[in-house]
């Protein structure tokens, strides 16, 4: 199973601000590989590869490479979360919702299939579960999950995706799948398609917010019962749990009655 492969970081606080955090072993040596450092000239040797399969696909498509090397641990998959905002986008590529073309303003819900752009990454068919972005940190790293994503809040998007460094650094863009298999329109810097009659534009923007494969997202769920008899201090509730575990494990919870009473599981019967 593919949630078998799921990394977790020491350190994930220090690693995103740092990537090179840890990399050193007890002889002070590097243990992330060779590389080089910024604005140093170096000689690309291209190995395994043919020598007219090379010159064909420079022919084809003249354009200057793009090459990157990953960090330690960038070729492992975990649990990344994205702090994104939805971005509406009208027909002749301005910002804003048009009441009479629906379509400016779709609707977003958790686990809808969405394309990604993530950092130097590219992926296909990710399926996002929202949850509710505040300022303030839950002490047991538990989160409300959202059902749609919102149209002005920011909201936390959480993929299975591979491990990408860059704190609040690395872009984040989500686009919805293309209908046909049309020729994919160039980006630009603001991440809008270029072009004004373009149909890949980007539905959600943002950038890496964390990577924590302990978040826990739970969604509110509100427990209904029918009252079987009242008595002046207990009630007799029914077909509100259909299994003792459950009521055990809701005992501590307090309970509210619509007008404002409230108390605790006592027993099950």
């Amino acid at each position: 199973a593919d949630y078998s492969r799921i990394f977790q970081l020491e350190n994930p606080k220090a690693i995103l601000k740092n990537p090179a955090y840890g990399s050193e072993s007890a002889d002070g040596s590097s243990t992330s590989g060779v590389g080089s450092s910024v604005n140093t000239r170096v000689k690309l040797v291209v190995a395994n590869v043919a020598y007219k399969d090379f010159s064909n696909k420079l022919q084809a498509n003249p354009k200057l490479f793009v090459c990157f090397g990953l960090l330690q641990h960038e070729n492992k998959y975990s649990v990344i979360h994205l702090l994104v905002k939805k971005r509406i986008f009208n027909t002749d590529g301005t910002d804003g919702e048009n009441p009479a073309n629906p379509e400016s303003n779709p609707i977003i819900k958790s686990k809808d299939m969405l394309n990604l752009r993530f950092g130097f990454r590219k992926l296909s068919n990710v399926r996002p579960i929202f949850s509710q972005h505040t300022s303030k940190t839950s002490p047991n790293n538990v989160y409300k999950f959202c059902r749609f994503l919102s149209d002005s809040d920011l909201t936390v998007a959480t993929v299975y995706a591979p491990i990408t460094f860059g704190f609040h650094s690395t872009p984040a863009i989500f686009y919805l799948p293309q209908k046909s298999s049309a020729t994919v329109t160039p980006i630009n810097s603001l991440g809008t398609p270029a072009g004004s009659n373009s149909s890949v534009a980007p539905i959600a923007i943002g950038s890496l917010y964390s990577m924590d494969p302990t978040k826990v997202i739970v969604k509110r769920v509100v427990l209904t019962g029918v009252p079987y008899k009242i008595n002046k201090k207990t009630a007799t509730i029914r077909f509100m749990f259909y299994n003792p575990i459950d009521i055990n494990y809701f005992k501590p919870i307090q309970l509210t009655t619509k007008y404002g009473r409230f108390g605790h599981i006592k027993e099950s019967l």
